[in-house]
């Protein structure tokens, strides 16, 4: 789950300024993990947030070499539009339970996705990986499961927005998003808007 320093960080100020990507509205700062410091600054802050959640996903099992943090005000200005339609539809006090979840895909696509966003393959794009469980954009919570989908080191980083959530079964066109009964750490989101890729992790 989000903690509040996660959904509210605190506001620090750049060391370095990020670049601008492709020309597009989105700025990207890349911290490698032998350069990561304690001064307080937006990029430490960022990076030790997504190394802590990729960390405790694979209890350290796997190295991180960088992470690459985004920023994008055309995805966050949606996703969080998203957040208070689907908390208001639910009728939840405080949201419609956000989550970190991790996305593995080519490699040649992944900045393409941070710019743009996810989009739903069968649909929006073609469908890369199988639909097996239904449309959506398949993710888990789990950096392992995601690795196993990536054909570079890399796997992108997300907070998402579950809605209502439930166990896939023959008709899941009421849900929001799913999880496989038999892949407990996946969740397939309906939408593209319901997820805001922040962060690429890259591995050793």
């Amino acid at each position: 789950k989000l903690g509040e320093r996660a959904r509210n960080p605190p506001r620090h100020s750049w060391k370095k300024p990020p670049k601008s990507v492709r020309n597009s509205a989105t700025t990207k700062i890349t911290v490698k993990t032998n350069e990561a410091g304690t001064d307080v600054c937006t990029e430490n802050h960022e990076f030790n947030l997504a190394f802590a959640q990729f960390m405790r996903s694979l209890k350290g099992k796997r190295d991180v070499s960088a992470i690459s943090i985004y920023e994008s005000p055309v995805l966050e200005y949606r996703y969080r539009e998203q957040l208070k339609k689907m908390s208001t539809e639910l009728s939840t006090e405080t949201n419609a339970g956000e989550r970190w979840v991790f996305h593995g895909t080519n490699k040649e696509v992944v900045e393409q996705i941070m710019i743009q966003g996810f989009k739903i393959g069968g649909e929006d794009i073609r469908v890369r990986n199988g639909s097996m469980f239904g449309k959506g954009v398949y993710t888990s919570t789990s950096a392992g499961d995601a690795l196993q989908y990536a054909d570079g080191k890399v796997v992108i980083l997300s907070r998402a927005i579950l809605g209502n959530h439930g166990e896939a079964n023959s008709d899941v066109h009421f849900l929001d998003s799913w999880t496989p009964k038999n892949r407990p750490k996946w969740i397939v989101f309906k939408s593209g808007v319901q997820l805001w890729p922040k962060y690429v992790v890259h591995i050793k």
